[in-house]
């Protein structure tokens, strides 16, 4: 790879587990729970140990063990040996130790996923979160298996953890109620009624304890060794204020939150009411994730449009004939418009893709410099390829990441229809989707405090993180939008580190009228498809005024540009003159 991509591009390849092999720690332990006769919640604690011997599974108790947990604990081995290879147990026997009170016996399957998360801590020398637990079998093929008495267990870890692991499919519980009634002296009737709980919100409500469905070993493992973490824990702040200025993301905000309101206020529709309340009250200083609301609230509020791959189609001719006089804007634009182009989703959001584009473009102002395209390309071609390795083994720990995958495919199209910055970005896309679906330590969460990025929209992204982190709760889904919201804004400033700039020169044929015409009909296309539905004939005929208008504005600003430029070719103004009245021009 070229110069600096070694140690910025290729994604923390130097992982906090390989630095903690090198730690001595204790053995591995953590507390599970169990349920008694009584199916009342009581807690035992599991220590793994290696030891010098001859490749048995050891078991010490107090109390007594039953045989479906021996059978756990060699069914837990079995994945270990599957996953970490054999070689580090040749002359070692295996040695699992419970300790419990308040119970005779401990029988039954459901601390297996447990012991695979401890002997796998204890293989790889690292230690475990002591405010995580689990209840949950485990098959052969790693994947944690459903168990009972998962409410009361949830009950017995509420003292000691912040987050409860169950088996994926479990989240729900039903339990019974009885009544007891006298309707005479000697008679009484008593009624059982069957009343269903969503555990994560009970538990939350009544124990502040954060339950978490997992469905592997791996994703288990993932929790316990603080790669996963329970927000409200971790970062308990307050959204803080920030006094620079994202002049451009402001602007892109603003328009669409005007878009957003002109849509919303006709549509009568309750989702898109409740995204363009939030977009309102987002406070200052994170335009990012008010655009993002104001985004949804246009969406959802949309009920028909008709085609417009053949604007996006000419959209995308058009800014081919430019080199990028502000390759910030100009990658961020190419990204949307591949998202109109070649993303799986609902039509109305790919006519808004389509707009978000054109706004960018329109932001674009021209500088004194440019960057290599050819640069772009190959950087386009090689991160491609080095997503591709990032997404297969984060696959491999985390599962399969459906994110990154579609990052992936919207990369390769990208670079199929030449769109060398979409290309560039959808790679970085999908390796911050993988590393995001692997969690991240409560070291990097703190940092995306103190590191502001260089670059506003990778300091948008990283206010949009900070923001989502403290909605987030235990919702992880929630958590990882911000992880990759906070990956994504260290790509992006890293990747421009690797771009040369150049100095910016137009090519004379390319600015001409269709080009600055192309920029306000992205705009106006979909408002007009949408105003045919909705208002019909006189909003028709308002609408296609506005596009002539706008088409005329255009030719005029079109011409004047080539005036300038034939100006500039005589000698008779300079170039910091000619690019001085081109974004005068831009402003009209």
């Amino acid at each position: 790879m070229g110069k600096g991509q070694s140690g910025v591009l290729r994604f923390r390849q130097v992982s906090l587990l390989a630095l903690l092999m090198l730690i001595p720690v204790a053995a591995a332990t953590l507390t599970v729970p169990a349920v008694d006769s009584n199916m009342k919640g009581v807690l035992v604690e599991l220590t793994c140990e290696l030891v010098p011997g001859q490749g048995r599974v050891l078991v010490t108790t107090e109390p007594y063990i039953g045989v479906s947990t021996q059978e756990s604990e060699r069914t837990a081995l079995a994945v270990v040996k599957a996953s970490e290879g054999s070689e580090d147990f040749e002359g070692k026997d295996v040695l699992f130790i419970f300790s419990a009170e308040g119970t005779a016996s401990i029988d039954g399957g459901s601390a297996g996923a447990a012991m695979a998360v401890c002997l796998l801590a204890e293989l790889r020398n690292q230690s475990l979160s002591p405010g995580v637990s689990m209840t949950g079998g485990v098959d052969m093929l790693g994947r944690v298996v459903q168990v009972g008495g998962v409410l009361p267990k949830a009950g017995a870890v509420a003292d000691f953890a912040r987050v409860f692991l169950i088996p994926a499919g479990q989240q729900r519980s039903l339990t019974y109620t009885k009544t007891f009634t006298t309707p005479r002296e000697g008679i009484y009737i008593e009624e059982v009624t069957p009343l269903e709980i969503n555990i994560p919100e009970y538990a939350a409500a009544t124990w502040n304890l954060t339950v978490v469905e997992v469905a592997s070993v791996d994703e288990a493992y993932l929790w316990f060794t603080g790669a996963w973490v329970d927000a409200r824990e971790v970062l308990q702040f307050e959204l803080p204020e920030f006094t620079r200025e994202l002049t451009g993301v402001e602007a892109l905000a603003e328009k669409a939150l005007k878009r957003a309101e002109s849509l919303v206020g006709s549509a009568n529709d309750t989702l898109s009411s409740s995204y363009l309340e939030q977009a309102k009250n987002i406070p200052a200083g994170y335009p990012y994730t008010q655009a993002n609301l104001a985004f949804l609230a246009a969406v959802t509020s949309q009920t028909s449009w008709d085609d417009v791959e053949p604007v996006a189609r000419e959209l995308l001719k058009q800014m081919k004939s430019l080199e990028p006089g502000d390759p910030y804007w100009r990658a961020e634009a190419e990204l949307r418009l591949s998202w109109a182009l070649f993303k799986e989703q609902n039509l109305m959001a790919q006519k808004d893709w389509l707009i978000i584009a054109a706004n960018m473009l329109t932001l674009e102002t021209f500088t004194n410099e440019s960057v290599d395209m050819a640069k772009v390309a190959r950087l386009a071609n090689q991160q491609i390829v080095e997503a591709k390795q990032v997404v297969e083994e984060s696959r491999m720990v985390a599962g399969q990441e459906p994110s990154a995958d579609a990052a992936l495919d919207l990369a390769l199209e990208s670079l199929e229809d030449e769109l060398y910055f979409a290309a560039l970005y959808n790679a970085l896309d999908a390796m911050a989707w993988a590393e995001a679906s692997k969690g991240a330590s409560q070291d990097y969460l703190k940092s995306m405090f103190e590191q502001e990025k260089q670059t506003d929209f990778a300091e948008a992204y990283r206010r949009h993180a900070i923001y989502l982190l403290n909605q987030a709760g235990g919702d992880r889904e929630v958590i990882k939008g911000a992880l990759f919201s906070a990956y994504r804004a260290d790509l992006r400033d890293e990747i421009f580190e690797e771009l040369d700039r150049l100095p910016w020169s137009p090519e004379w044929g390319a600015l001409d009228w269709k080009w600055l015409a192309i920029l306000g009909l992205g705009v106006y296309v979909a408002r007009d498809l949408v105003t045919k539905n909705r208002k019909g004939a006189t909003a028709r005929k308002t609408s296609a005024t506005a596009e002539q208008d706008m088409v005329l504005l255009a030719e005029a600003k079109g011409k004047a540009v080539a005036f300038l430029q034939e100006k500039l070719r005589n000698g008779e103004i300079t170039r910091e003159a000619y690019i001085r009245l081109v974004r005068k021009l831009e402003g009209l």
